[in-house]
Order: structure tokens, then C-alpha cells, then sequence
């Protein structure tokens, strides 16, 4: 009797990786990539461009290039209640066409790429930059649009963005 349920054990150990090698379960990774800008400057440096080249290869080496996010600061920190200065916002807009004209030569088909101006308040990533974790939840919980910034996105950004920098997120597909 011990032997079969030693079997029978092993049987269902044995069958949790095989489900999830089938699709079963399918688990998506995010790259990252921090672009740190000198003051006043929109321009990406030579280096800054390898980076992101490096970053897309390093994510279609794991699978297909689903989802492109960019997140721009100015100089200045985060708005909490206003957007900061004409010129601040523009000059987070610069770096956001910087970052994606880099990006849009490098990853070819990816049509679409997802920005936030940091320097607005009045976009969805900004209106949520500084919200607890519980709220975060619920928030999370009730996005159902493909194209809404997921948790893991979000995260990222939270974590590596300041200002003079833009994030940018590549969501993979395994293969």
C-alpha cells in the first residue's frame, strides 16, 4: 500500500511540470532599462542606445515582444496635486521621442509604444505614482484592458524612476 501511494504521489509531482511545459501556465517576464539624461538634455547618448538595443535582444531572446512602455521625467521631481512647468513637461516630452524613435528603429513590427509624461499629473501612471498598496490592489484588480499598464509595469517604473531618467518596460511572451 505504501508503494502506490508513493506512485501516486510521484505521479502527481511528475505531472504539475509537464501541465505547465504545455501552456498550461504561461508566466511573462518584463526587461528594463534605466536612461539617465543630463540636465536640460533630451538627446540619448551613444551608450544609452546600445542599452536599449541590448535590452530588446535580451527580450526576444525569451520570447515576442508584446507590450513597450516608456515612462519620462524632466529635471524635477514627480507632481504630486499639478503638472510642473511648460517647460519641464516638454522637456519630458523630448525625452519620451528620444527614447521612442530609438526604440521604434531597433524593434521593428512594434507599432504602438504606451508613454507617460512624468512631469503631468494627468495621466493614469502619475494619477497612481504615490498610492498604497492596498489601493494599488484594487486598482490593479479592476483593470481588464489589454493595453492598461500592469502591476509588474508599474512596479518597475515606481522603483527606478527619478528625475532626468525614463523607464523603459518590454513585456515578453515566452516562446
Amino acid at each position: 500500500m505504501k508503494i502506490w501511494n508513493s506512485l501516486l504521489v510521484l505521479s502527481l509531482l511528475c505531472f504539475v511540470p509537464l501541465a505547465m511545459a504545455k501552456g498550461y501556465s504561461k508566466v511573462d517576464q518584463y526587461h528594463s532599462a534605466v536612461i539617465t539624461f543630463d540636465a536640460r538634455e533630451a538627446k540619448l547618448s551613444t551608450s544609452d542606445m546600445d542599452k536599449l538595443r541590448s535590452l530588446i535582444k535580451e527580450a526576444q531572446a525569451h520570447g515576442k515582444i508584446s507590450k513597450v512602455e516608456v515612462a519620462a521625467w524632466s529635471d524635477s521631481a514627480h507632481p504630486t496635486k499639478m503638472d510642473l512647468s511648460k517647460p519641464s513637461r516638454d522637456l519630458a516630452d523630448r525625452r519620451i521621442k528620444a527614447v521612442k524613435t530609438t526604440l521604434r528603429r531597433d524593434l521593428g513590427k512594434m507599432k504602438y509604444i504606451n508613454s507617460y509624461n512624468m512631469a503631468e499629473s494627468a495621466n493614469w501612471l502619475s494619477r497612481f505614482f504615490n498610492t498604497s498598496e492596498a489601493e494599488l490592489d484594487a486598482v490593479f484588480a479592476k483593470k481588464a484592458n489589454a493595453e492598461a499598464m500592469e502591476r509588474e509595469d508599474f512596479l518597475i517604473i515606481k522603483r527606478e524612476g527619478a528625475p532626468s531618467k525614463a523607464i523603459v518596460v518590454l513585456k515578453v511572451e515566452h516562446k
